[in-house]
Formats: C-alpha cells, structure tokens, sequence
C-alpha cells in the first residue's frame, strides 16, 4: 500500500486555470452564495445619515462586506404591501422591490444591488405584516475552465465569508467536467469544498482533485490530482454537520408556526443526551446488531430532504422516541452515497425511512400508524420500514409496535 501511494504522489498532475467574476443568478448551474443574516435595528447608522428622512416601522443593518461596512435601511410604506424600499451607502434614492405573496405572509428581494464595489442579493421575509427574517449573498462567484486529469474541467469559486477575498477557511470550491455540466442544474454551498478539503468522489484511482494555491483576489486557482490527504468519511461530516446546522436554524426560527400547523406539543420532554447514529454499510451494520445481539434499526436519509432533518429535530430528541431507540443498533446511511444502493433492494422509496432488522439481520414486518392529510390516524398491515417524517408521538407508538416483533 505505501508502495502505491508513493508511486500516485509520484504521477501527481498540476494545472493553473484563470477565472473570471460570473453573476449567480445566471450561472449554469446555479452557483450558491453564502447567506448572511442581518441583525435588524431602529436606529440609523451614521453611515446612512444623508437619505431621506424614513417611518418609525424603518428598520437598518449593518453588515461586513468586501473587507468592509455596507449598511442598509429598509422600509414597507405605511398602508401598503405592495413593495419596499431599500437604501444602501451614498444612494438618496431608494431601489424598489414588489412583493412576492406565500402562504402566511410575502417575500421582498432585491437582486444584483451594487454593494461596496461588488454586487449582491437581499430578502426580506414577512409574516402577519411583520419583517420576521432579512438575508443577505453576494450576487458574484468566479468561474473559469481548464484542462486536468484528462478532462476539460469548470471551476467555480465562491468568496464563503463575503470579505472580499477567495483565501479564507470559509471559501468554497467545486470543479465539474463540462462534459456532464448538463446533469448539475444547481450546487448548494455544503456541496462544495472548502480550500483545505479534496474534492469528492474520489478518481477511480483513489487520488483526488484538491487546491494547491489560489490567487487571494480569485483571478486564477491552481489544482493538482493528488493523494488525499483527508478521507471521504472526513469531507462529508462536515459537510453533514453543516446542512443539519442551517436546517436546525431555519427550524428554530420557524418552531412556533410549525408546531401550530403540525398540532405539535413543544411541552413534551426532550432526550439529555440523544442515541448515537453510526454510519458503515448494510452489511456491515448487521454484523454490528448480531454481536451486540441487539436488532437493528436502519435510517436512510437524504441531505437535501427537509423532511429528514425535521426528524432530527423534531422527532428523534423527544425523550419518550430516544428512549426506545436506545434498545437498537442504529446506523444511518446517506442514501444518495451508499455504493451498494441497498434502498432499491429493501425496496425504500420515501425518505426518511426507519428500516428495522432482527439482530440475526432478518426483515421485520408490522402494522404501521400513519396520520392522513385529514388529521385521521389510520393502520397499514405488514410495513416493512416507517417511511416519511412522522411526530414524536406517532414515532414513539410506531416503534413499539416493531419492538413486538424485531426482539
């Protein structure tokens, strides 16, 4: 094996690519942005002291942008909701933006804004004629292609902390082959790699395309096929901490209307310290489950569904749910990832799913309780998995009914 790897580090290919700035919104595929979040005042920056006089409902934020301050004010005129006014930095003329209805309140953005020498992206979130949320991207990434690896290759750079430089330990990268751009509409920030991390998957031959050095201004990034010095294991904790972060943020700011819609009740108890998931193989986790002699309960989940983040928010921490948990090996597999795709041989089609084994690795069948869009809780005999987000207290009377038959 070191052998091997001596002779890959020896084969180590290297290119230098020019980049050029590219707007986000337009990009193909759909480059992300790194939102920043205003913290919202009543009292005006003196950064905005010359534009107009504005309502007492005006609210301002101040945020650090491109290596500096970009402050903003903005106002909803009073008798209308029909658009809003934003004043940036040396403008005494607001930009006006319509509003964009959705259920329980409307959306106001402003796209492509001049912004301390670079452009970007606001919105404001309304509910119930209150400005309840205001974000902020930067409307720019870099984009460039070049040849390695014996491909033709686009590479795109996203300034991660919006400081005006693409050196940082936030700043993101990704390359694609153009051949397959088609197949990648859009890229999320978790997605893409931070300047330290290899990009993943690997190359059939275990090196990986990874950053040798970037031009701290993003004109130009230099890449190598090289070995790894971080695993693929490594890459996606971070990147599954993080998405699982960013819902868990956008979950507690909406945890009040979303326990009103769900009927859910945020007295019930929360676990001190929840079950450990662990990540290896189906197989691999049956072999777990029979020296343990314990069964096995098996999540399958996606990083892009919601609704299994919800899961984690929501469900699994109830004490009653952790509780009954803790009688199982759990294992958690990225569905999307898993090289043996044991989803389409289980036969998993909705995600989330809880798939529960015996501790001899056998299938489990039971009578599932599933709540309808009518509110009416209705029974499905011999389910072989609890697929779909489910509320603590269905989750807690569903897992009962498999420790009937999975002991």
């Amino acid at each position: 094996m070191l052998l091997l790897l001596l002779l890959l580090a020896a084969d180590a290919e290297t290119s230098v690519i020019e980049l050029r700035p590219a707007a986000t919104g337009a990009s193909k595929p759909a480059a992300p942005a790194p939102l920043l979040r205003f913290r919202l005042v009543e009292a005006r920056p003196d950064s905005l002291k010359d534009i107009p006089p504005l309502s007492a409902a005006a609210r301002y934020a101040t945020l650090d942008v491109a290596g500096g301050k970009a402050s903003f004010a903005f106002e909803t005129p009073e008798g209308s909701r029909a658009f809003g006014h934003l004043y940036g930095e040396g403008r005494g003329e607001p930009l006006r933006a319509e509003a964009i209805p959705f259920a329980g309140g409307f959306h106001v953005r402003w796209e492509d804004v001049p912004c301390r020498g670079t452009r970007a992206n606001v919105l404001l979130t309304y509910r119930g004629g209150l400005l309840e949320d205001a974000v902020f991207a930067l409307a720019v990434h870099r984009r460039g292609r070049g040849a390695i690896g014996g491909a033709v290759r686009e590479v795109i750079l996203v300034d991660g902390d919006a400081d005006g430089r693409y050196d940082g330990p936030k700043d993101r990268w990704v390359a694609f082959r153009v051949d397959r751009l088609a197949s990648v509409p859009s890229i999320t920030l978790a997605s893409m790699m931070l300047l330290a991390e290899p990009q993943i998957p690997f190359e059939a031959d275990g090196r990986a395309l990874q950053v040798e050095r970037v031009r701290p201004d993003g004109t130009a990034i230099s890449l190598r096929i090289d070995v790894p010095k971080k695993t693929v294991e490594e890459v996606l904790e971070r990147r599954y901490a993080e998405v699982q972060a960013g819902y868990f943020e956008r979950f507690a700011r909406e945890a009040g209307s979303f326990a009103r819609e769900w009927g859910l009740d945020r007295a019930r108890p929360r676990a001190a310290s929840a079950a450990p998931w662990r990540r290896m193989s189906l197989p691999e986790a049956k072999e777990a489950a029979r020296r343990a002699r314990k069964p096995l309960l098996v999540e399958y989940f996606s990083e892009s569904n919601p609704f299994c983040w919800l899961a984690r928010y929501w469900t699994y921490p109830d004490r009653e749910v952790d509780a009954l948990l803790s009688g199982y090996v759990l294992v958690s597999i990225d569905a999307e990832k898993d090289p043996e795709r044991s989803t389409a041989a289980l036969g998993v089609t909705t995600l989330p799913a809880l798939v529960p084994f015996t501790s001899a690795g056998e299938r489990v069948t039971f009578d599932l309780l599933v709540r309808g869009a009518d509110g009416a809780t209705q029974e499905l005999r011999g389910e072989r998995s609890i697929a779909g987000w489910h509320r603590p207290q269905e989750m807690a009377q569903n897992l009962r009914r498999v420790a009937r038959t999975a002991r």
